[in-house]
């Protein structure tokens, strides 16, 4: 069991730096990520997590997002759809 497991964190990483060198693709590889963390009941690590919209699946980068700091957060406001992600600074 940890072998499948192993193997599909491998996979989602690889599946995200795909995603970082082609924009066109990401956000189909994003899906491809989140499907196979789904099948092998594992959640896709928090570092990776906070790098994509929640909702349209676009990955983040300067021209689609705007991100500023409130309190003991950072939000992240996606330009495609207008979600907002929220991520606690510790």
């Amino acid at each position: 069991m940890k072998k499948i497991q192993e193997e599909a964190l491998n996979r989602i990483k690889r599946l995200f730096n795909q995603a970082k060198k082609e924009p066109a693709m990401s956000k189909r590889y994003i899906e491809l990520a989140k499907k196979t963390a789904m099948k092998t009941t594992m959640k896709i690590p928090k570092r990776l997590k906070k790098t994509y919209c929640q909702k349209c699946l676009s990955l983040f980068n300067s021209k689609n997002s705007k991100i500023r700091i409130r309190r003991d957060l950072k939000v992240i406001k996606c330009l495609k759809c207008g979600n907002y992600n929220r991520i606690k600074i510790k």
